[in-house]
């Protein structure tokens, strides 16, 4: 059961971590939207 626990825990924060991530993403683009459509179709 801890190991559940420890392995649940750690999916919580790689997925909060990429949430982060792509946000601050979207923020730096939220001005420029040719970038934010060069971003989008790599």
């Amino acid at each position: 059961m801890k190991k559940f626990l420890l392995t649940a825990l750690g999916v919580a924060l790689v997925a909060g971590g990429t949430a982060c991530y792509f946000a601050n993403k979207m923020e730096l683009f939220k001005d420029d939207a040719d970038a934010y459509k060069k971003f989008e179709s790599r």
